[in-house]
């Protein structure tokens, strides 16, 4: 049971019971209305950016935002996403921006007893919110980094693929078009080791595969921010920056880097501006009219290659 005073909620797997007793509520209320915005694991820099644009968003709405603070690590353990959805409470925010976990599977229980309406943002791993979701296309994404390695090189055969480790719906999507894609034009993909959302552990992985003796390949394809990078910097480490076509997902200064001097043919980059709006205007509607019923956006991806960059100075 929810209230606004106690609030339990058990994860799966028997880990116990967990959550935060809810005290003093009354005193917790700011001057200014309250938005929570909860992210997800992943990479440090796309959330940072989303971030941001929900604050300034959030902000020119008059809004204050609650959140993690900052973006410090590619980790956010379930515990702390339950744990923040009972603050926002406490705190007596209006309404919750939520990328959820992936492998938190009783979330259609822990919405439906929040006593606010929360709005879905980047994934949405079929998951029931009265008040909608704001999405990447996470299929276009797959499909466009295959049209750009195709483009590059009408006659390419072997693809290597580094999935990301752990099951990301939004990122197994991306895997899952790319895939059906590249089969359909008749290439083969080859899998590398699953890479941890931790930089620098995930360097070492693709570091020690493409160090050994990989199966002969033609390009590279990777999901996401952490497995962009990772391979990025082991290909560094190599001195085989730039041997091979190579597409992914995201974009950091280490990713834009790689795309202009050439080590990477593009990257299929989210539009997290416009996702920022859209849920923040989808959460003011949900305050507005809590009656109302919300939508699914899903949000065209775009390509970041060297002619977009120059274009950009």
């Amino acid at each position: 049971m929810f209230n606004h005073h106690h609030s339990f909620w058990r994860l799966p797997g028997g880990s116990g019971l967990l959550g935060i007793v809810l005290l003093c509520v009354a005193t917790l209320a700011h001057a200014r209305e309250c938005l929570s915005f909860i992210y997800a694991s992943g990479g440090r820099d796309y959330w940072a950016n989303l971030q941001a644009n929900v604050a300034k968003e959030g902000g020119r709405r008059g809004y204050f935002i609650y959140d993690r603070g900052s973006v410090d690590s590619e980790h956010l353990i379930d515990d702390a996403q339950i744990q923040l959805l009972n603050i926002a409470v406490a705190r007596r925010c209006r309404a919750i921006i939520l990328a959820p976990s992936a492998t938190i599977e009783n979330y259609n229980e822990i919405l439906r007893f929040l006593p606010v309406p929360v709005v879905l943002i980047d994934r949405n791993p079929g998951l029931t919110s009265q008040y909608g979701s704001v999405t990447s296309d996470n299929a276009a994404i797959g499909r466009m980094a295959w049209a750009q390695l195709k483009k590059n090189n009408p006659a390419i055969r072997r693809i290597l693929v580094f999935p990301n480790h752990g099951r990301v719906p939004s990122t197994e999507q991306r895997m899952e078009s790319f895939t059906a894609a590249a089969r359909k034009d008749g290439a083969t993909l080859l899998y590398g080791p699953a890479v941890d959302q931790t930089i620098g552990q995930g360097r070492r992985t693709v570091t020690a595969y493409l160090g050994g003796k990989p199966p002969a390949f033609d390009a590279i394809f990777t999901p996401n921010e952490s497995t962009t990078t990772a391979t990025v910097l082991a290909l560094r480490q190599l001195q085989q920056a730039g041997r091979y076509d190579f597409v992914g997902v995201d974009r950091n200064p280490v990713i834009v880097d790689a795309v202009r001097n050439g080590e990477m043919l593009a990257t299929i980059v989210q539009d997290s501006e416009k996702m920022a709006g859209l849920a923040v205007d989808m959460a003011d509607a949900a305050i507005k009219a809590p009656a109302g019923t919300g939508r699914n956006i899903l949000l065209p991806p775009f390509v970041m290659d060297r002619a977009v960059l120059r274009n950009a100075r």
